[in-house]
């Protein structure tokens, strides 16, 4: 006996039949259409007992309304309902009956919007099951639009149901992505992941992506960076021990995190998806500066590594002012981690300066050099001329590029000499020398005023 909820039902039924003389067609105890479920359970426990009479009734009635001809849609989530309650009670001929017709009649209400609206999400499913991996994604947009034309919102429980049948592949264009964005109603994560897929694996795709389908899908991209992306280490802490050069923490400045193939972009990608974007449609009349202030608000400057932030300045696309910020606050960010950091004590480390002498002031250049400055590269270099790893320094406000060819540490500051002649200033702290855009002189004033106000205590 097949397990279904309405089991006891179908047996009182059964049970009711045997013990009276009325007939099934005059009976007032005798199932209404519409009740296929229980209709089912009856067909089959008669067939069980062979009891001819009930079989053949309610035989006829499923037949009835397996054949009959109504609007396509509502007779679609009829014929779904009788195939799905056949399965369960394990009705087989009813079953192969109602899903053969299920497709015939799916045939034509898959080119009819308004059979579309009154389709059910379950019915629709089982067409998607039936339907070749290829033309799924057509057919969701249809439904979608039918269901949004006709005022019928689907709900996310069900939207999701039918998504997870879908897949993009590389054939489906952007266009067809943003137009069954727009056909939802409502924005869809698959739809945005596999938007940001396809816009990764083909930037040219870019130019056939508005403005508002693009800016949505950086922010979905971004979230799901942010949430599948590898914890990041946290730099360790400066600790006792008798050996300092143990004891140096490592900052990572910057971060570098593999694609994950669900839509995610990481900083630089995202920094690289709005930069084509803007250079794409950059003659286009829509493409104001506010327009841009837009897009470029959506990279998140501060998670970007040096190189992009090198490479930013450089080409002076992205607004100075969010790039000068991101490297200002990796300065402020270095320092504030050696300020907080415990120091050893002076037995292990004699020759290390106890408190932080004050930033000398670096050489001032003409505004005339300001902008042929912007082709210098973020670079580190270890300790030159003997100088140990304790007297290294974490960063420098740099020059012009080059290589140096001296070094000294001469009362807590190292002065650094390039084969040009330029000197370069930096703090003598912990690390590797690290050199940043000389855009960031204009606001070194603002670091000077950070070190002033905090304790020197390393």
């Amino acid at each position: 006996m097949p397990e279904h909820p309405l089991l006891l039902e179908a047996l009182g039924f059964v049970l009711w039949y045997l013990y009276t003389d009325e007939p099934l067609e005059t009976s007032s105890m005798a199932i209404a259409d519409g009740r296929w479920e229980l209709i089912l359970g009856v067909y089959k426990i008669s067939d069980l007992f062979r009891l001819d009479e009930p079989k053949q009734y309610y035989g006829r009635s499923l037949r009835a309304a397996i054949d009959a001809e109504q609007e396509a849609g509502a007779s679609l989530d009829e014929l779904h309902l009788i195939a799905i309650q056949a399965v369960k009670w394990d009705c087989v001929d009813i079953s192969e009956q109602s899903t053969k017709r299920f497709m015939d009649v799916a045939g034509s209400a898959l080119t009819d919007p308004k059979a579309l609206s009154l389709l059910s999400p379950d019915s629709f499913e089982r067409i998607l099951e039936n339907t070749d991996v290829s033309g799924r994604v057509e057919l969701v947009g249809a439904f979608f639009k039918a269901k949004k034309n006709a005022g019928i919102t689907v709900p996310l429980v069900s939207a999701d149901s039918i998504w997870i049948l879908v897949t993009f592949d590389k054939s489906t264009s952007i266009q067809e992505i943003e137009e069954l964005h727009n056909s939802l109603g409502q924005a869809h994560p698959l739809v945005l992941d596999a938007a940001a897929n396809a816009l990764m694996d083909d930037p040219s795709a870019l130019s056939g992506c508005s403005m508002a389908f693009f800016l949505e899908v950086a922010d979905r991209a971004t979230v799901v960076w942010r949430t599948t992306r590898p914890p990041r280490t946290p730099s360790p802490r400066l600790s006792q021990s008798d050996n300092y050069a143990d004891s140096i923490p490592i900052r990572s400045m910057s971060l570098e995190v593999s694609r994950d193939n669900q839509g995610g972009w990481t900083p630089a990608e995202t920094y690289t998806m709005v930069r084509g974007y803007i250079a794409i449609h950059r003659s286009k009349p829509w493409m104001t500066d506010e327009a841009k202030q837009k897009l470029w608000n959506k990279v998140p400057f501060m998670e970007l590594p040096q190189a992009i932030l090198q490479r930013a300045d450089v080409e002076g696309i992205a607004p100075k002012k969010l790039v000068n910020n991101a490297f200002l606050k990796k300065i402020r960010s270095s320092l504030s981690s050696v300020f907080q950091s415990e120091a050893p004590s002076p037995k292990s480390s004699p020759n290390r300066p106890t408190s932080m002498p004050p930033a000398q002031t670096p050489p001032q250049r003409g505004n005339d050099h300001a902008d042929q400055d912007s082709d210098e590269s973020i670079l580190s270099s270890p300790p030159q001329n003997g100088t140990s790893q304790s007297d290294s320094v974490l960063f420098a406000i740099p020059g012009r590029r080059s290589s140096l060819n001296s070094l000294s540490v001469p009362g807590g500051h190292a002065r650094a000499q390039s084969d040009s002649g330029v000197s370069f200033y930096c703090l003598c702290v912990v690390g590797p020398i690290q050199f940043f855009p000389t855009s960031c002189l204009r606001r070194y004033s603002a670091i000077k005023h950070d070190l002033s106000s905090k304790p020197a205590s390393s």
